[in-house]
């Protein structure tokens, strides 16, 4: 409980020194509101000083004794005991400190290990996600790889290594424009194997694979650019396209190839396995031709080689020339 005292002053010359500075105070300060002091020099106490101001129905009766509107002729004083209020205040305050204290380190504690789970949760979230980005980049990549093994099965010989005759028409008519606009000639020989079906009759299916293995193996050897090409068309024929500076020397590769397999001496009956090539070319001016004008044309050659005796070269004349020498001769050097 707090006891509240009153004091009231009124006097022309107050006793008490306390009302005498306050009032001397507010008169200096020209002050006229109350004024609150806390008293702390002995028992804690606030103080409430309220001055009296002379009104102007005082001057009726104490204008005669020198009064003036507005003086300051007296002061209500309550003093209030605060030691219990501050008592209470400092119990609030510490119980206030401790129920803090309490909740700092409970909550704390309580919210520790859920917090932990959390990041457990997230390390183990982030862990897997890795794993999973991982595991797509993998499967990804072997997608990839895959398709690309899958395309060069669909397009690959699988007992030569040799491309095959699915790729054979997009990739010379490429190989063709890429010559025509590098201004060079461009040079298609189409080859098969002489006597192959007596060869298989005679020796078996097997040793007939192992011998088209190694016609394969020569070709591929004989090719030394980049552009150059081979394909296996099927059974015992072949062909490949190719670019040539020079129309001497257009020939070359394809008699490299017959020479080779002569020299490797595979043998068939009594002699050794041969080859016949037929070889058609266009020249850097030429504007309209096409795979299956070329084809034809490499193919024709070869039927005049394989007509007359076999083991050799033959080029496609056009028709105007034909009659006259059936197709250019090329043959073995040995």
């Amino acid at each position: 409980m707090i006891t509240v005292c009153y004091e009231i002053k009124l006097s022309l010359s107050p006793t008490s020194p306390q009302v005498l500075t306050k009032l001397d105070k507010l008169t200096r300060d020209n002050l006229d509101h109350e004024v609150h002091e806390l008293d702390t020099r002995s028992e804690p106490t606030l103080r409430y000083l309220k001055p009296m101001l002379v009104a102007e129905s005082c001057l009726k009766c104490h204008k005669s004794q020198g009064y003036s509107l507005n003086d300051i002729r007296g002061a209500i004083t309550v003093y209030v005991p605060m030691q219990n209020f501050l008592n209470a205040q400092a119990e609030q305050f510490k119980s206030t400190l401790f129920f803090h204290l309490i909740i700092w380190l409970i909550v704390p504690c309580a919210v520790y290990p859920f917090y932990k789970s959390l990041v457990k949760e997230a390390d183990q979230s982030h862990q897997l996600n890795t794993e999973l980005t991982d595991l797509n980049k993998s499967l990804d990549q072997k997608v990839i790889q895959r398709t690309k093994e899958i395309e060069k099965m669909a397009t690959t010989d699988s007992l030569t290594g040799l491309k095959n005759r699915r790729c054979l028409r997009n990739i010379v008519n490429s190989e063709l424009k890429r010559a025509l606009r590098n201004k060079k000639t461009f040079v298609v020989a189409m080859f098969d194997i002489d006597n192959f079906k007596n060869y298989n009759d005679h020796y078996g299916h097997h040793q007939g694979d192992l011998a088209l293995q190694s016609f394969a193996k020569i070709v591929k050897e004989s090719l030394r650019r980049p552009a150059d090409q081979a394909f296996r068309m099927g059974g015992e024929e072949f062909l490949i396209c190719y670019t040539s500076d020079e129309l001497s020397k257009i020939p070359e590769l394809p008699l490299r190839i017959l020479n080779s397999l002569q020299q490797q001496a595979i043998p068939n009956g009594k002699k050794v396995l041969t080859v016949s090539i037929g070889l058609t070319s266009c020249q850097p001016e030429t504007t309209e031709i096409n795979y299956e004008q070329l084809y034809k044309q490499a193919d024709e050659a070869l039927y005049i080689a394989k007509n007359n005796g076999k083991n050799q070269l033959r080029v496609y004349q056009s028709a105007s020339t034909k009659k006259e020498t059936n197709g250019t001769l090329l043959t073995s050097s040995t």
